[in-house]
């Protein structure tokens, strides 16, 4: 992938077994050692209009961000703004819709995650979210929408 930064095709191939390598726990943390993490934001950026990469991207790093480790690479990063920006460049995109909401929710483990969603005003991107009928993707979104708007004692998200 960072080879051939240019060719379409071996990025969209790319993005493809990089979701399907971090489908594996235990490769998880060799992807981020590597700097694979790094370069799905990179090229997120660079292939923004692309709807299947973005999708892939944003499972790649919902998947990735089950390590704590990864969840602090992917914060600094920039990996919140550039899961928002695929939703807002993707709206009618249910795949990268459902996705984004995917990793977004995995990041909220993570304090300072929260605290760059609220600074991005992420709360606003996904309520406007369309995921799929499914009941796991409805459900992951109610659940997202839910801690984003959490006002107990963490300070996240808290009304102004």
């Amino acid at each position: 992938m960072r080879r051939h930064v240019n060719s379409h095709s071996v990025q969209d191939s790319g993005f493809a077994c990089m979701r399907n390598i971090c489908l594996h726990q235990d490769n998880r943390l060799p992807v981020e050692g590597e700097g694979g993490i790094s370069t799905l934001l990179t090229h997120m950026a660079i292939y923004l209009e692309d709807a299947a990469i973005q999708a892939y991207g944003c499972d790649a790093l919902g998947r990735l961000a089950t390590e704590p480790k990864n969840q602090i690479t992917i914060t600094s990063d920039n990996g919140i703004e550039e899961s928002l920006r695929a939703m807002r460049e993707h709206p009618g995109h249910p795949g990268v819709q459902d996705r984004a909401c995917f990793f977004l929710l995995a990041m909220t483990e993570y304090p300072p995650a929260v605290v760059s969603m609220r600074e991005k005003d992420a709360l606003s991107v996904v309520r406007e979210a369309r995921v799929p009928a499914k009941e796991l993707s409805q459900q992951r979104l109610e659940t997202l929408i839910s801690r984003l708007e959490k006002e107990e004692g963490t300070g996240w998200f808290k009304r102004k």
